[in-house]
């Protein structure tokens, strides 16, 4: 009698490493930011030049965690501090988290927002928040699963374009 085949056992991609952005991340990021505009219908103008001076400077205007597979950057979260003055408060924004297609399901955007959660944390923030539009049922659904409330907006936000005055060299 032949000797039956062994089963074929679909063993599963490591989860991948959740890290700081580092400056050889910046082409990926760019790749990414883009394509998360051009998800919600917006157009992109960031380069590397503008992500390697918000973000690697000596005092960093935003920061990356990126999700690394196989020496590949496959999903990022961007995090912005901010402060309530009347409370004394250090809070964070999670400002956008994306994972390239081929790694959703994966439980990486969770992870992402876990490291994040753990990032401001060590930075003594007290409150952390994220915002989605309001059509994105998906996205309003995996903050709720994670935890999250849904808070009150707190009315009308305003800006104005500003011209940077130019730095000295």
């Amino acid at each position: 009698m032949p000797t039956p085949p062994s089963p074929v056992i679909e063993v599963p991609p490591p989860p991948p490493l959740i890290r700081a952005a580092r400056r050889k991340d910046i082409a990926a990021l760019v790749a990414m930011i883009s394509a998360l505009a051009a998800h919600h219908g917006d157009a992109s103008s960031i380069d590397e030049m503008r992500l390697e001076r918000d973000a690697f400077c000596a005092t960093p205007w935003i920061h990356f965690l990126v999700a690394e597979a196989d020496g590949e950057v496959v999903g990022f979260a961007a995090l912005r501090p901010f402060y309530s003055a009347p409370q004394g408060v250090r809070a964070m924004e999670l400002h956008n988290l994306f994972v390239v297609p081929s790694w959703r399901g994966r439980a990486v955007g969770r992870a992402l927002v876990e490291a994040a959660l753990q990032h401001a944390r060590g930075r003594g923030c007290r409150s952390f928040s994220v915002g989605t539009a309001t059509d994105n049922a998906a996205a309003r659904a995996f903050y709720c699963h994670l935890g999250f409330e849904a808070a009150p907006v707190p009315g009308p936000r305003f800006r104005v374009a500003v011209e940077p005055v130019p730095q000295k060299a």
